[in-house]
């Protein structure tokens, strides 16, 4: 009886697993493009106007290939990449990581001044939710404080008036 009982275990729990491998073939891995391979197709993608596609493999250079001599590069075109589509929500995560893991290249200024245009570019109307707009307002003067010279900071300056403007707008609706 005890025999009989463990065959039939036994033949239970053969066929069940024989049924998790039943029609799955053998997937082939996709070779793994070099970084240069990556750069290069990601380039070409970019320069086609495929932006998201541009961006996608931009970012796999920095998560495959973290420190490959363009992967800072890499990050910062995935950035603009993600700017042209006006996907801004990736854009300034895609920047955030670019922030902590470069946080004294040469690039730094204008991940900051990105951040703060993409961030620009979702204000709305005055009578609406103010929320972007107090957002990039900080965000252009932290651009106007840390990097004072740079040719971010004039730009900023012209755009922080306009947000003084707009938030003077908004006030206007309100009161009305």
């Amino acid at each position: 009886m005890k025999n009989k009982l463990a065959l039939i275990v036994i033949c239970v729990a053969l066929f069940t697993l024989s049924g998790c491998f039943a029609g799955k073939e053998m997937e082939e891995e996709a070779p793994r493009l070099t970084p240069g391979q990556l750069y290069s197709k990601a380039s070409d993608a970019f320069k086609s106007q495929r932006y998201r596609e541009a961006a996608s493999l931009y970012a796999d250079i920095t998560y495959q290939h973290p420190y490959y001599k363009w992967a800072a590069q890499s990050r910062i075109m995935e950035v603009y990449s993600y700017y042209q589509i006006q996907d801004y929500d990736s854009a300034v995560y895609a920047i955030n990581n670019y922030i902590s893991m470069y946080p004294v290249s040469r690039d730094v200024q204008y991940a900051y001044y990105m951040k703060a245009l993409c961030l620009y570019n979702q204000i709305f109307i005055p009578d609406r939710d103010q929320d972007f707009t107090i957002k990039a307002k900080v965000a252009l003067n932290i651009v106007i404080s840390k990097f004072p010279r740079s040719i971010y900071a004039k730009d900023s300056k012209v755009k922080l008036d306009l947000i003084e403007d707009h938030l003077a707008a908004h006030e206007m609706v309100v009161g009305r």
